[in-house]
């Protein structure tokens, strides 16, 4: 959900984490955008994968898809969208985007695309008529630095993602400011095929939901921002497909 180099360093030491409590190497693959992902899910290429909230709605109507765990972050395992524009911008709420330059993330992307599309929609307009140019940037850290750069004139992000670049690099939103934040979704969840080796299943959910009780695990969980991996349930879901069928 961001770019190659912050995904390794976020995700890194998780990952040697969980081979060494599996007994087995993992191998770290990379994909420019989240269908790219959900393919390989598809095609039993990768055996599990962390993926936005919209990639799993889209992946769930195509193939078996299983949840083994979610992130709680700040008590919660829900997260939100937040729609950004420069500090100085006049711009004040998402109506007065219209017009603008805007970034998205992905096309599968909940809140790097699919809230901001819902609310063009319910301006009646869609996302060609409503801004003047859209860019796609395959990254939410990339969408905060083309707000930040002035290459846009706004754009949707994981809040997640805004909040650990607040934390770890507070000079890349100094000029960053939110107008609007979306209601709660159920949080980007760690997958992998329905058919997957159950014990190879098991042994990855129950790592992950066991972190926060390991010393190891939990320096690593604080470092992402993260307080656990709990247990998901794929009714928090539901209020994004109806976000995905619109294609535009």
């Amino acid at each position: 959900m961001v770019s190659p180099r912050e995904t390794l360093r976020y995700y890194e030491d998780l990952v040697h984490y969980i081979s060494r409590k599996i007994g087995r190497p993992i191998k770290i693959n990379q994909k420019k955008t989240y269908k790219e992902v959900n393919d390989q899910l598809k095609q039993r290429q990768i055996d599990a994968a962390f993926i936005c909230s919209g990639a799993f709605v889209e992946a769930k109507s195509r193939f078996p898809i299983e949840i083994i765990a979610v992130p709680v972050v700040n008590g919660k395992n829900t997260y939100n969208a937040d729609v950004i524009v420069r500090k100085n911008s006049p711009i004040r709420r998402f109506e007065d985007l219209r017009g603008k330059t805007f970034a998205f993330t992905d096309p599968l992307s909940n809140t790097g695309r699919l809230y901001a599309v819902e609310r063009v929609r319910e301006l009646h307009s869609t996302p060609g008529k409503f801004f003047s140019k859209v860019i796609y940037t395959h990254g939410h850290d990339y969408s905060i630095q083309a707000v930040a750069r002035g290459m846009v004139d706004g754009a949707t992000v994981d809040g997640l993602v805004l909040n650990y670049t607040k934390a770890y690099y507070p000079e890349k939103v100094k000029n960053i400011r939110i107008i609007e934040i979306s209601k709660p979704f159920g949080m980007p969840p760690v997958v992998v095929h329905k058919n997957l080796d159950y014990q190879l299943k098991n042994k990855l959910r129950q790592v992950l939901l066991k972190m926060d009780k390991d010393p190891e695990g939990k320096k690593i969980l604080e470092r992402l921002m993260i307080d656990k991996f709990v247990p998901g349930n794929e009714k928090d879901y539901l209020s994004i497909s109806k976000s995905l069928k619109y294609t535009e």
